[in-house]
């Protein structure tokens, strides 16, 4: 599992991922293309900075986009979660955003702190689940499917 958010869009995935909060002419200028790199940290900072990452992530420094981007097995995203992971496990994730990217208990800790925060009992619907944890259907697909095989493996097992 990857422990950092993969900002290494191209001009037109990133355009389309976050229309809504980066434009055309930033994601060309940001985008990886054939004879450059993404610019990664400017990218976070510009689709989770502003007024949206101030109102639905807490974010409110200029850095705060790259700092606090999705990170740990949940992918962790914006100053207001790290906060809350630190909340939940004594931690400073605020003052060391890093811990939440290295592989460890810590990291294993926040997840099970944010797990328990925002799924507590609803595990066993994954619809609720998937809402609880990303905030919509994003991968609720493929969780369903998965969901399926993992069934049918069980009862295969337990005949």
């Amino acid at each position: 599992a990857r422990l950092s958010e993969n900002l290494n869009y191209t001009p037109e995935a990133l355009f389309a991922k976050f229309s809504n909060r980066i434009s055309s002419v930033q994601a060309q200028q940001l985008g990886r293309t054939a004879t450059k790199p993404a610019d990664q940290r400017a990218i976070a900072n510009t689709i989770y900075g502003g007024e949206w990452g101030r109102r639905n992530l807490g974010n409110i420094g200029p850095d705060d986009g790259w700092n606090y981007r999705g990170s740990g097995l949940i992918q962790t995203t914006g100053l207001a979660n790290f906060q809350l992971a630190k909340q939940d496990t004594g931690i400073d994730f605020v003052a060391k955003p890093e811990l939440l990217r290295q592989v460890g208990s810590d990291v294993l800790k926040a997840t099970l702190g944010y797990w328990y925060r925002r799924v507590g009992t609803k595990w066993t619907d994954p619809v609720l689940t998937r809402k609880a944890i990303n905030g919509g259907a994003n991968g609720l697909k493929e969780t369903l499917e998965l969901r399926k095989k993992v069934n049918v493996a069980h009862a295969s097992m337990v005949k």
